[in-house]
Order: C-alpha cells, then structure tokens, then sequence
C-alpha cells in the first residue's frame, strides 16, 4: 500500500548536495599517475575526504559540505614509498590519515606506518612515525569517539622475505602497535589483504 515507503528529498529539500549524483570531477587535478584512493566522510559537518598516492607523495583533498566544492589538495609527505593510504573521520570532525612505507631497504628510516592529522580539515599536523618497519596493505578503521584501529603487513625481523600482519590501536591520543603480530609469518604481504 506503499505506507511504509522511503521518503527520498527532492532537489530543493537539501541544499547543494541533494540526493543526487553531481558531474564527474578531476578531483586529482594533475597529470601524474595515482594509486590508491580512499574516502572518509565526516559524520557531523557532511564533508567528504579523499586521500591518495601520487609517485612518493601523499595527498588530501576536501569536498565542502557547506560550499558543494572541492578545496585545495594538501601535500601530508613527499619522501619514501608509500602505499595506499588509510583515512577516517571523528564525530568532532578530526580527520586521520596513515600510509606505510616499505622502501625495500633504501632508507630504512622511512620504513614503517606514518600519520597526519587535521582538526579542521585544512591545517594537517606533521608527518610522524607511529610504527617502524618495512611495512605494506594497510587498513584503517575509525570511531566515531575518536578511537581507532589500523592493520597492516610489516617485515619480518627475523626472516628475511617473510611478512607478519600487524595491529595498533589509537585511543584518541597516541597510537600504540600491538606487543606482537596478529598472524606471525606468511610469504609475501600479497599475502594476505586486512580488512577491518
């Protein structure tokens, strides 16, 4: 009888992002060859987060809930290897974004799992290493009171060619990798895929 029937807004009901897909956008805005994009929406203000990999830099971009555009695209590193970042939004608007590194021995400093984050989506923090090690296929999951949780291939230290999956858990305040490996050893960090 249809009583029970979704309502969906019209265009007019919801201002500039109602429900309905708007024209495809150049969101990289670049030339250069980007690998793995991903997307967080900010629970409270509605403003969507992309972050991806362009050669050895990562990047950011915001799309403006309230101005229905894109913002400028915010370079967090540009050194190293990265790998597909990870990204996720707070209930209070903060935004994380971690990446592993693996640079096949190159430069071990770079090697590991690095985060920045913004408050406001426009200023991001520093890059800082919160776990060392050649590490690769990273997951990030966030909640919304600011917690969060990140899987991740790292190394082995004691085999070389072997790869363990990693956890680290953020209480809203620093980040802490878990005393020891959730699975200890497979081949190639091809692996396996985390999910979380």
């Amino acid at each position: 009888d249809g009583s029970d029937a979704a309502v969906i807004p019209d265009a007019t009901d919801d201002g500039p992002h109602a429900l309905a897909w708007q024209p495809a956008a150049n969101v990289q805005n670049d030339n250069k060859s980007c690998s793995g994009q991903v997307v967080a929406v900010d629970p409270s203000n509605e403003h969507v987060y992309t972050a991806w990999v362009d050669n050895t830099t990562v990047k950011v971009r915001r799309w403006n809930r309230q101005t229905a555009s894109w913002e400028a695209t915010v370079t967090l590193q540009n050194r190293g290897t990265p790998d597909t970042p990870g990204i996720g939004v707070d209930v209070n608007g903060k935004v994380t974004v971690l990446w592993p590194q693996n640079t096949s021995g190159v430069n071990t400093s770079l090697d590991g799992v690095w985060m920045s984050q913004s408050t406001d989506g426009s200023t991001w923090s520093a890059a800082v290493r919160i776990a060392a090690g050649a590490s690769y296929a990273l997951k990030l999951a966030m909640a919304k009171n600011g917690t969060g949780h990140a899987a991740y291939a790292k190394k082995s230290t004691s085999e070389e060619g072997f790869w363990a999956l990693h956890t680290a858990y953020f209480d809203g305040t620093a980040w802490t990798e878990a005393a020891k490996p959730v699975e200890p050893k497979t081949y190639t960090a091809s692996d396996f895929e985390p999910q979380l």
